[in-house]
């Protein structure tokens, strides 16, 4: 197993950590190190619905950083061990549906470790990528348009950042597989300024520079329902003449392409996206959009029961005021 190097801070205040392991982690994970801690998180949370209380007690738990190891600060200049792994966090689930989504994502073969939250209502993971601290963002998100495809979650955007910390937890039943497959597909496009940026060549990455579609790309068979076509072009209508975009974060603009690559073919799909993103003006980049539909296309898995459907698009224009016929 690779040397995962981390530091540990004794709450999320202190700038200055000790040095930690990964292994040593996982194993206070699971055995309760932090058992009485985590306990009072989680009864004042679901038991006594204190959320100040809650955030009064996780504010005192100790927290890792798990994408490396600090020395003087968590800056990223004051980085002297770089981790391989991305850090998922994935809230918002309802507590019905919390035990659904750790069976299917235990299955996955990229799931490193996955564990339960100090509250008990999210899940946090890792997952081993071939990375650099360049390029580390890009993998990120990389990763969250994987998530979006295969099983419709939404990564929490702090997993981009390698000095984020992430609070200790206890999860006795915590899963770890040394041996999951370590993710390289990367496109390589930059969140904070919504461009395209030059990633370092590395031959064990799968580089997407002017993507290449694959022939499953243009498929018809299962897509380019009728109505869905008439009730995209009503969207597109109603938002453009009103100039109301659903592409201006970068977290809707992935779930626009998702959508779109699971509901059409790649021939009428790019218009139809490309369509909505020219709706964000001067903040739209042609290439980029293109990058990105190209991307989802080629990586898409229909038979997915839980992948994203065009009603989730019918619900992104209905917050913008859209009424469907």
């Amino acid at each position: 197993m690779a040397p995962y190097k981390l530091s540990i801070f004794n709450n999320a205040f202190q700038s200055i950590g000790s040095e930690t392991t990964l292994l040593k982690e996982f194993d206070d994970i699971k055995n309760g190190t932090y058992k009485t801690e985590i306990i009072n998180c989680r009864y004042s949370l679901i038991n006594k619905n204190n959320k100040d209380l809650y955030k009064k007690y996780k504010s005192q738990l100790k927290a890792v950083t798990f994408c490396g190891m600090f020395e003087n600060g968590r800056k990223l200049s004051n980085l002297t061990h770089y981790n391989k792994l991305i850090v998922i966090d994935i809230d918002n689930i309802n507590i019905e549906q919390i035990n659904d989504v750790k069976a299917k994502l235990l299955k996955d073969e990229y799931i490193m470790a996955l564990w339960d939250s100090p509250s008990s209502l999210g899940i946090k993971g890792l997952v081993k990528v071939e990375s650099t601290i360049e390029n580390h963002k890009d993998f990120f998100f990389s990763l969250s348009i994987y998530f979006l495809q295969q099983y419709n979650i939404e990564l929490d955007k702090s997993g981009s950042d390698i000095t984020r910390l992430c609070y200790v937890s206890f999860d006795e039943n915590i899963y770890i597989n040394y041996d999951s497959k370590i993710f390289t597909e990367l496109i390589n496009i930059e969140v904070d300024n919504m461009s395209v940026i030059p990633v370092k060549k590395d031959d064990r990455v799968k580089e997407k520079q002017n993507i290449s579609l694959s022939k499953s790309a243009f498929a018809t068979e299962g897509m380019n329902n009728s109505n869905d076509r008439k009730q995209i072009k009503k969207i597109i209508k109603f938002l453009s003449s009103r100039n109301f975009s659903i592409t201006d974060t970068y977290d809707k603009w992935i779930k626009v392409a998702v959508i779109i690559s699971n509901s059409f073919s790649y021939d009428i799909g790019e218009d139809y996206f490309l369509s909505i993103c020219r709706i964000d003006s001067v903040k739209h980049n042609e290439f980029k959009s293109k990058e990105l539909l190209k991307y989802c296309y080629n990586n898409r898995n229909l038979n997915h029961s839980n992948r994203a459907t065009f009603a989730t698009l019918i619900f992104l224009a209905s917050e913008k005021g859209f009424i469907k016929n």
